[in-house]
């Protein structure tokens, strides 16, 4: 890849170390610069059939964005098709009809724009508070009416989604657990203990009331015996 800028002199004069020295500050060419400076490749022309799929660089798959400005980045390996059309949708299925050079309407829609470079400045694309795909188409050959332009297959579709800091934060759905029926327990009665009643006196006698009885006899106080109920 190659960069180039003009630099103006006159006469004989020399051109300064500093501005050349530019031409390899990462930072101030494109996608990066805010302001145009040449940026080309050079070698043979991918053939028919044979476009190179585009790698989408920037934003990171389901990245989240500030601005509504973002510059798209993608690249290929080796040999750069001729054009790019880079697409935008609010649905994964890019459906809504391609709209050009319009702002965001409201609900769904899709956006195309074409570009010669391996990036795209956004502008009157991205709404804020929505989730976008994006992915780019390559293309070779010359446009237009009397042209063979070739589009190859596309690229995978990346998504990200636009918060300037004022997008709600979805209230979280309570979770409801299933209601239940209650189960009747039932409640056993205690088998009682065997226990002879004959011979106890009347204090052990009265300890066992469910199978014991004390037959009182009235020839002396406190007289009497024990049986079975």
């Amino acid at each position: 890849m190659y960069r180039w800028f003009v630099i103006g002199h006159s006469g004989g004069m020399e051109v300064a170390g500093g501005p050349r020295a530019r031409l390899h500050e990462d930072q101030l060419w494109p996608p990066n610069s805010s302001y145009f400076k040449g940026v080309f490749r050079t070698g043979p022309e991918r053939p028919s059939g044979g476009i190179e799929v585009p790698a989408l660089v920037f934003p990171e798959n389901c990245a989240t964005l500030d601005t509504l400005n973002p510059t798209m980045l993608w690249d290929v390996d080796a040999r750069m098709p001729l054009v790019f059309m880079v697409q935008f949708s609010t649905t994964p299925a890019f459906a809504g009809g391609m709209l050009l050079g319009t702002p965001p309407p409201v609900g769904d829609y899709s956006k195309q724009f074409q570009s010669n470079r391996p990036y795209l400045d956004v502008e009157n694309i991205l709404r804020d508070c929505t989730k976008f795909y994006w992915r780019v188409i390559p293309g070779i050959g010359e446009g237009g009416s009397g042209g063979s332009r070739e589009w190859g297959a596309p690229s995978e579709t990346g998504s990200f989604y636009v918060n300037l800091g004022q997008c709600p934060t979805p209230t979280p759905t309570p979770t409801r657990l299933p209601a239940t029926t209650p189960m009747l327990v039932p409640t056993l009665t205690p088998t009682p203990i065997p226990v002879v009643c004959q011979g106890l006196n009347q204090q052990q006698c009265l300890q066992y009331p469910q199978q014991c009885t004390w037959v009182p006899q009235f020839t002396m106080p406190g007289a009497g015996y024990c049986r079975d109920k």
